[in-house]
């Protein structure tokens, strides 16, 4: 027969108390990392998601209208447009893109018409984004979202003149 002192009962006790106390140190150390490793995967997923979509978006705007000189880059108000031309039942028509107030902005009207760059309609928050044209052979997209590091997208036209 075992007989148990009470000697022996509190230090089993606070043995037990110990024990729950590391497990539970543990438990709380292990929410807090992940937490912050979740913080930091959702932080970089949005800052690439602000990124691609715009390219993604621009992308399939211009491979629309994938016709001899239908794309081509213009100034107006200060700020440098992206300009897109499709053709309707003889209509003309062009899609501007542009960066205005700190979001990517889109405008579509019909050619040669006056517009202001506020008319158009936000369709990304974005700081910063350039487009070049190569040669008339390849457009180049860079995006820097709301980073420092611009995300670069390089199209060449598949057109030939008609």
């Amino acid at each position: 027969m075992i007989k148990i002192s009470k000697e022996n009962k509190a230090f089993d006790t606070i043995f037990i108390l110990i024990l729950l106390s590391i497990f539970a140190f543990t438990v709380l150390l292990s929410v807090i990392f992940s937490a912050s490793a979740y913080k930091s995967i959702h932080e970089k997923s949005n800052k690439n998601f602000n990124q691609i979509s715009p390219l993604s978006y621009i992308a399939s705007k211009v491979r629309q209208s994938d016709v001899s000189d239908a794309v081509r880059i213009e100034e107006k108000e200060g700020t440098k447009a992206l300009v897109i031309k499709t053709f309707g039942d003889n209509e003309v028509y062009e899609t501007w893109i542009y960066n205005y107030d700190g979001y990517i902005y889109e405008i579509y009207v019909d050619e040669n018409t006056d517009f202001s760059l506020s008319d158009g309609t936000a369709i990304y928050e974005n700081e910063k984004i350039k487009f070049s044209i190569d040669d008339n052979k390849s457009l180049t997209i860079y995006n820097y979202g709301i980073s420092e590091e611009p995300m670069k997208l390089t199209l060449s036209f598949r057109s030939s003149a008609n």
